[in-house]
């Protein structure tokens, strides 16, 4: 048991910035909004296989949104209305 518990946490997940990119473009063009090429961030800390990305809206809003590494699939949107 203690061999599978080793594997589980030095399993590492990598990230498809591509893919990520593609998710969110993919998410946002289903609401009618843009983000802003340039200022997408993506977390590199992957928490139970999600991370966090933030990014600006073509209207000014800031974004941000939780990513699934599973199946490169957006959990989470929440916008700043500033």
């Amino acid at each position: 048991m203690g061999e599978n518990i080793r594997k589980m946490w030095s399993y590492k997940e990598t990230i498809d910035d591509s893919k990520v990119k593609e998710a969110i473009s993919s998410y946002l063009s289903k609401m009618e909004k843009d983000i802003l090429d340039m200022t997408i961030k993506v977390s590199k800390s992957i928490n139970y296989g999600t991370i966090s990305v933030i990014g600006n809206l073509e209207d000014g809003k800031n974004v941000s949104m939780m990513v699934n590494l599973k199946d490169y699939s957006v959990m989470s949107y929440e916008v700043n209305y500033k």
